[in-house]
């Protein structure tokens, strides 16, 4: 659980109910997605990493930064098989897992986590992960049915399934992958999914035909419904939002991206206002440094030694409308918005995720 006094629990009201115009666009843009294959997002020129199982740890996530891949399908050389996808995402879950689960030590050592580095290889990542995953299946359905983990979206199956897996799976990217041929495409993430919304569904008056076309109101309207605010729409995550701030531990921030199942967590002052905000990529820069992983390092510190470049913390209110949303994750490419009260301070968040699972059914 979060203890950190800065935690916002204001709960805004539950939105009110969808209006047919909302209800119409909604299942023009998911009939848009369910339309459009996997394969329909493949950029022409596409370059996909692909990593050996018997890698060490260390190696593989050095490869993902070194090459600014999110994610990288790991190829087994034993089974001639594609056996899952190792991204920058899972490290802080490896240092949370070898930190506290497989160890009885009462807090994590630096040096052990490191060796945990150069001592194991994906292959055995990969197989903990799996194990994970059916277990967590096993609790979630009293072990009568296992949800199978999918670590590919296959180049036919549409964009509309691609972003159920990634909800469904918590991740924020998966590879697509060509059956008949046996390669890997492309890493497909939420921002690629959502800019491929944003040219074929362009939010001006012409291009917004399209979502329509198959029914008899007009235009106008369904425009018109990308002037709703955030906030009666019902996006977002608000109240009871994990936070930390420049003083804590990064282990403390390991700990609630684990627990929380979040990619990152805002930084914020004594008065609740963000500074900053602690990603699981700023996580894994930790890998360069050979000698040990400084878990006990404050985030600050962590932060101004490993960040290779400074972040700019996006933000938005909950009277912004979903226009101003989609405009705003466009230009300032991020993956995250972050919503503050009238006052500045912070009271919610709006992913990408958010954004596209609103379309979904």
């Amino acid at each position: 659980s979060n203890n950190n006094p800065n935690s916002s629990s204001a709960q805004p009201p539950p939105p009110p109910p969808p209006s047919e115009g909302v209800q119409l666009v909604r299942a023009n843009v998911s009939q848009f997605l369910q339309r459009v294959l996997s394969d329909d997002i493949v950029p022409e020129s596409s370059r996909v990493i692909v990593l050996d199982s018997r890698l060490t740890l260390r190696t593989g996530f050095k490869a993902l930064l070194e090459t600014h891949t999110p994610a990288a399908p790991i190829w087994n050389p034993k089974y001639n098989a594609f056996i899952g996808t190792l991204a920058v995402s899972d490290f802080a879950d490896i240092l949370y897992y070898f930190g506290t689960v497989s160890t009885a030590l009462p807090r994590p050592d630096p040096r052990a986590l490191s060796s945990v580095l150069d001592s194991n290889s994906i292959l055995h990542w990969i197989t903990i992960k799996n194990q994970n995953h059916s277990n967590t299946c096993q609790n979630e359905f009293g072990g009568n049915t296992l949800s199978e983990i999918r670590d590919c979206v296959l180049a036919e199956e549409s964009l509309y399934c691609a972003c159920r897996i990634l909800r469904d799976q918590s991740i924020a990217q998966i590879p697509i992958y060509c059956k008949s041929e046996n390669i890997m495409l492309y890493i497909l993430t939420h921002m690629s999914i959502f800019q491929f919304m944003q040219r074929h569904l362009a939010l001006d008056t012409s291009n917004h035909a399209e979502i329509v076309a198959n029914s008899d109101n007009s235009v106008v309207e369904a425009l018109s419904v990308f002037d709703v605010s955030i906030s009666e729409l019902g996006i977002g995550t608000y109240g009871e939002l994990a936070s930390v701030s420049y003083s804590e531990k990064v282990w403390v921030a390991l700990e609630l991206m684990s627990s929380r199942r979040v990619s990152a967590l805002p930084v914020v002052d004594e008065h609740g206002m963000i500074l900053d905000e602690y990603t699981r990529l700023d996580v894994c820069q930790m890998v360069v440094d050979p000698g040990s992983i400084s878990v006990e390092m404050t985030i600050g510190d962590s932060l101004r030694h490993f960040r290779q470049s400074p972040v700019q913390v996006c933000t938005c209110r909950r009277t912004d409308s979903l226009r101003q949303i989609f405009h705003r994750f466009d230009h300032a490419q991020t993956k995250r918005l972050y919503c503050l009260s009238d006052e500045g301070e912070l009271f919610g968040v709006v992913s990408l995720s958010d954004l596209l699972g609103y379309f979904l059914d």
